[in-house]
């Protein structure tokens, strides 16, 4: 993703959004899938917001946790692009475990730790510091603002 016309380096779940668009070029199909199927993105939970690697990974809100919706573009995208199988997969990975916690809180959450590390009930979900203002490119800035760039 570009931030002012640079590339920005943190990798985030928008990097699949191209999966969307009808008409990609295949070869940049099939690398956006490569990336998916990495364990910065194929977690216990996929896909989170940023990839694991990205300083600052957390449970709160756009720092890492996977957000369902984005899911859905992400499997509706693969599906329509002959990834079916994967699309399968994630899905019922992503089912289970709003299943999970459906069951045991009885609420669907607006997002889940990609690690499935902590319950819902504890992620994160307010900025720990207030919003400045302020984004530099590949800096993560105070959780909700820059997060994912």
């Amino acid at each position: 993703m570009y931030y002012n016309g640079t590339l920005n380096p943190i990798k985030s779940v928008a990097g699949f959004y191209p999966l969307m668009v009808e008409g990609m070029p295949k070869d940049k199909i099939a690398a956006i899938v490569n990336m998916l199927q990495t364990p910065d993105f194929w977690t216990a939970v996929p896909v989170p917001t940023v990839a694991v690697s990205t300083p600052g990974f957390s449970t709160d809100l756009d720092r890492g946790p996977m957000w369902e919706q984005q899911n859905v573009y992400i499997i509706n995208g693969l599906r329509m692009y002959g990834y079916g199988k994967l699309a399968d997969k994630l899905k019922t990975i992503s089912l289970k475990v709003v299943r999970d916690y459906y069951e045991k809180w009885g609420v669907v959450f607006e997002f889940y730790d990609a690690l499935n590390k902590t319950d819902p009930t504890q992620c994160l979900r307010k900025p720990s510091k207030p919003d400045i203002g302020k984004c530099m490119p590949g800096v993560m800035g105070p959780p909700g603002h820059c997060g994912a760039g």
